[in-house]
């Protein structure tokens, strides 16, 4: 109770000593006038908003039951004064301009007062009376307009307001207050925050009407009762929100009582939810007795089925029975239902003229408040043309759109089916051409054509799919076997390679690789091995029978292939290095950097793991720890120092940025040479010279390596403009018993020195080979004569 009183005396305080007070001393403490028409207006034209707005907020939700019969007098108050101070806001300072608000008070204050009117006067009868008032208000405001000269004067000469100016807003002032008194009693009484600020609004109202006696036009004292109208405005405001927001939460808290207590009707309000889930959920509606006899069909179903309403009352619903119907569909359903439980399902149904029709279907038991089954309700949702679109579309996703085939998906169903005896998988070579030359469209047709070839060649029995781009399968099934299968797969092969496509007007020959596995077990996956192994041995037909090796291969690859990831991430890929002689200087002048992985406490040659590292995406990681141990290893000496790339390497941005990172951070690029793997074949020598030339650049010198085991020796002189030639081992082994390779290489030596490339000589071994390459001219030499390779670079050799 001590909490209640003082916010009772806060409020009084705050809404009518206090702004009583600051007005008082307003007046004594500030003199003067301060015309400001639009500061005015404003304030005028905001509170007429305010007013206006929540009146008719008020009166739009009336019909929901919020607003009780003391806050009808709210809405009129807000209206008068919403009116009339929009008026006041828009005319000119005068007589009529203090008319115009002194009404606005008079008339606010009074409706606000109504709120003592007593209660059998109902809000219906308040609201009639709403219209009434308005239309007097307008009517008020207009003929005070046209007939401003006759109204009373407002305003002495000398600035001050008349008797009947400072009456008026006086009486509406204590009518304010009066009205707010009767929020305080049901403050009191109720002890709802919302009659509480209703109170302090119609003391704030009440503090403007009195303040409006003290001042005169335009002074401090006419802003200050301004400003507390304002706030009077937005407190009311807020007064309703929070009455609107808790009368809300009130109704709703009462309706669910009210309806957790309305237990007489619980058994009818259970059967009608039902009833009503059940409706609301298909439009095609059928009800039965516990013995499943139709007691209840709707327009729908009539419609759908053909049967007239008489035809089917009295019927088993096995008159929907479609001929070869499942019967466990039906005898399923039955338990289910008759255990008191939803049946969901698709069945097929007929109609009367005997077409079939798909349903989705849900049976529910529908019981009554002790639990027993009453009866059944069937609702049911045409799928007829689902069903068909589903099918069309399942045909789209199992058939390839070119060739129309069964495409992969569909083989994959097939092998999982368990079905299968035998598979081919058949690809076309080399079709990557016939593309480039004939261009994909014209690569689509050609497709086509061996589509249509394997489908007219091929045993009746066998299935054929279209696997992708240009790989096409045929399988034979366990329940349609084909006599030799594999020889049938040859004799296409043959067959194909003799027989000329015309496309783009020209004849064109193409022939197909295969692969044969037969079995239970991952008939795909063997098959592809024995493609590959035709692709790679350029066989037309592998059987997966002659590969078997090849499985041991592949396991072996995947232990490489594990050993090479852990000693990458453990830093057992290291490097050694080979001194290379310059044979004119008599001095070592640079170093091979040559890969190793430890294992075991064994160094292992590339050879082993290195071709691993390309088909496992491992070479680049391979490539990066190659450069880094070689920059780290000569950053701090004089020598020249070389690394292998290969073509790949030559072909990936992420490579080159490494590269020039390593040259940037360890300024040793002017020492670096890049050796290049002459015998792997460059096939983009576009982006090969791109990367060499932003490398050369750096300071970076080029060397090709192996030369002269590749097809295409001086073409590629000429294009990648190399620092040095490393001629290949296989030309240094024996040359001296061989003449043939003497040749060569003193060919190669010769072209070079006119090129102005110097020459390196690798596999040296003896004396003899090194005093015959010296006088050869070629430059430099390296190998086991001069040295084997080092853990690391050695100053005297």
């Amino acid at each position: 109770m001590t909490d209640l009183y003082k916010n009772v005396f806060k409020m009084v305080v705050l809404s009518l000593v206090l702004p009583l007070f600051l007005g008082y001393m307003s007046q004594v403490l500030i003199q003067g006038v301060w015309v400001n028409v639009s500061l005015h207006a404003t304030l005028e034209s905001a509170s007429a908003s305010i007013a206006i707005v929540l009146a008719v907020a008020i009166y739009q939700i009336q019909d929901k039951g919020f607003i009780k019969t003391e806050y009808v007098n709210v809405v009129l108050a807000f209206l008068a004064m919403g009116i009339f101070d929009l008026f006041h806001a828009m005319t000119e300072p005068g007589n009529l301009f203090i008319w115009y608000h002194s009404m606005s008070v008079f008339l606010g204050g009074l409706f606000f007062a109504l709120a003592w009117l007593p209660d059998h006067i109902s809000v219906e009868q308040r609201l009639q009376w709403l219209g009434s008032f308005v239309i007097l208000i307008l009517l008020g405001a207009l003929l005070s307009l046209q007939y401003q000269d006759s109204l009373p004067l407002m305003r002495h000469a000398e600035g001050h307001f008349t008797n009947i100016a400072q009456g008026m807003n006086v009486v509406g002032g204590f009518a304010f207050i009066w009205g707010g008194v009767f929020y305080l009693f049901k403050y009191l009484k109720h002890q709802h925050p919302e009659d509480l600020i209703l109170f302090g609004g119609g003391m704030l109202f009440g503090s403007a009407g009195i303040l409006f006696v003290i001042s005169t036009l335009w002074d401090f004292q006419w802003f200050v009762w301004h400003f507390v109208r304002v706030v009077a405005f937005l407190v009311i405001t807020i007064a309703f929100y929070r009455f609107i927001n808790r009368y809300v939460k009130q109704r709703v808290l009462a309706e669910k009582k009210a309806m957790a207590e309305n237990t007489a009707l619980a058994n009818t309000l259970n059967l009608l939810k039902q009833y009503q889930t059940i409706v609301d959920e298909t439009s095609i509606v059928s009800k039965g007795d516990l013995d499943g006899k139709i007691t209840y069909v709707n327009d729908k179903l009539v419609e759908l089925t053909g049967y007239s309403r008489q035809e089917l009352l009295g019927q088993s619903h096995n008159i929907f029975k479609s001929v070869g119907s499942p019967q466990e569909v039906f005898v399923g359903m039955w338990e289910r239902l008759t255990a008191g439980k939803a049946w969901h399902g698709q069945v097929v149904n007929q109609k009367k003229n005997g077409d079939n029709f798909h349903v989705q279907m849900t049976i529910m038991p529908i019981k009554n408040a002790q639990g027993d089954i009453q009866e059944y309700i069937a609702l049911r949702h045409d799928i007829t043309q689902w069903k068909k679109d589903q099918d069309a579309l399942t045909s789209l996703l199992i058939t390839d759109k070119l060739t129309g085939l069964k495409n992969r998906s569909q083989l994959i169903r097939e092998l999982d089916s368990k079905a299968v005896k035998s598979l081919a998988l058949l690809n076309v070579d080399d079709f990557k051409e016939v593309n480039d030359f004939l261009g994909v469209e014209k690569g689509d047709e050609v497709i086509q054509k061996v589509a249509e070839f394997l489908g007219a060649h091929k045993a009746p029995a066998l299935k054929l799919f279209r696997v992708h781009g240009d790989e096409f399968a045929l399988i034979e099934q366990h329940d349609a076997p084909v006599q030799n299968f594999h020889e049938q797969i040859i004799h296409l092969t043959r067959h194909i390679s003799d027989h000329a496509f015309m496309v783009a007007d020209q004849d064109i020959f193409v022939s197909l690789s295969a692969g044969v596995a037969q079995g239970d077990a991952n008939l795909l996956a063997t098959a592809d091995m024995a493609l590959r192994e035709a692709k790679k041995s350029h066989k037309a037909v592998v059987n997966y029978a002659e590969v078997v090796v090849v499985s041991d291969q592949y396991k072996e690859n995947l232990i490489w292939s594990r050993e090479l990831k852990s000693a990458l991430n453990e830093g057992r890929v290291i490097a050694v290095f080979q001194p290379v002689y310059n044979m004119q200087q008599e001095a070592i002048v640079s170093y091979e950097c040559l890969v190793r992985l430890k294992t075991r406490g064994e160094l292992v040659s590339p050879f082993y793991f290195l071709e691993i590292a390309k088909k496992t995406r491992l070479y680049a990681d391979l490539t990066r720890t190659m450069l880094m141990h070689a920059f780290e290893t000569f950053k701090d000496r004089t020598e020249r120092f070389a690394v292998n790339l290969s073509a790949e390497d030559l072909g990936t941005p992420e490579t080159l940025q490494y590269l020039q990172k390593l040259c940037h951070d360890y300024t040793a690029g002017e020492r670096l040479t890049i050796e290049i793997t002459e015998s792997e074949g460059i096939e983009n020598f576009e982006e090969a010279t791109q990367f060499l030339n932003v490398i050369k650049q750096m300071g970076v010198k080029v060397a090709i390596d192996d030369y002269g085991t590749g097809y295409s020796n001086f073409e590629y002189l000429m294009r990648l403009q190399p620092d040095y030639i490393k001629l290949d081992g296989s030309l240094i082994r024996n040359m001296l018993q061989d003449p043939d390779k003497e040749l060569i290489v003193e060919t190669i030596v010769t072209f070079a020195q006119k090129r102005g490339i110097e020459t390196i000589a690798e596999f040296v071994e003896d004396n003899a080979t090194y005093i015959k390459l010296k006088l050869m001219g070629v430059d430099m030499v390296q190998g086991y004569f001069i040295s084997p390779p080092l853990e690391k670079p050695q100053d005297d050799i």
